[in-house]
């Protein structure tokens, strides 16, 4: 997924999403909230990338397809495989 950021120019306040990086071929290796480490394709599902951050506080289900709804808390997305 592309970057995309808020403009509040707190550091410790940004809402943003930001691209993974890695020199795997073909992916990222991405660290779960459980401990486990998975391998997600760079072909994953983004959903549309021009919508604005959702923010921190957001309890609604992210614009960000597949790969949003890994991030989003309490939404009660469904994720499948990725």
């Amino acid at each position: 997924p592309s970057c995309a950021a808020g403009t509040n120019s707190n550091a410790d306040s940004v809402d943003a999403a930001l691209a993974p990086s890695s020199l795997h071929v073909g992916g990222v290796h991405v660290l779960m909230a459980d401990g486990a480490v998975r391998f997600v394709s760079e072909n994953i599902d983004t959903g549309d990338l021009s919508q604005p951050s959702p923010g921190t506080t957001s309890t609604g289900i992210s614009p960000y397809g597949t790969w949003g709804a890994l991030g989003t808390k309490e939404s009660g997305e469904i994720v499948g495989e990725y």
